[in-house]
């Protein structure tokens, strides 16, 4: 595998869709998101590990190619439009995520990491994987949690 190819995933849950026309606060609320970002380290051998039992199954089905998966850290915070998260990975470099607003009714996300960046579009209550990245012991997966 490439070093700097992009395993671009996304598995999408659909929310029902409110009709009311939103006050300004909950305009402003709409457009600040609350995600959760596991990194993980995927490698050829090995299995998930118990931190990562409740995905396990999805991480398999999205990267068949591997079989050990350990979490590297799980960050959980609030970002509005414009704000943006480092987040360490291993290898001593960091992530970036960076909320870009709404747009039809899904998040907008500048996702930057060692040896490459993606933009991400999703709804709420969805989940999205970036990869490819190689990082000591493995390939490196963002997984985005709204």
């Amino acid at each position: 595998m490439n070093r700097l190819h992009l395993i671009l995933t996304a598995a999408l849950c659909a929310t029902p869709l409110s009709v009311a026309l939103p006050s300004s606060a909950a305009a402003q609320q709409a457009e600040s998101v609350q995600i959760t970002v596991r990194v993980i380290v995927a490698s050829a051998s090995g299995a998930p590990d118990a931190a990562l039992q409740s995905v396990a199954a999805r991480l398999q089905a999205q990267f068949p190619e591997f079989s050990g998966f350990a979490q590297h850290s799980t960050t959980t915070v609030t970002l509005g439009a414009g704000e943006e998260q480092r987040i360490s990975v291993p290898g001593g470099g960091n992530a970036t995520i960076r909320h870009l607003g709404v747009e039809a009714g899904q998040h907008r996300f500048d996702v930057a990491f060692p040896g490459g960046s993606t933009q991400v579009r999703m709804p709420a209550s969805s989940v999205f994987f970036v990869g490819g990245a190689a990082v000591p012991a493995g390939t490196l997966i963002l997984m985005l949690d709204t």
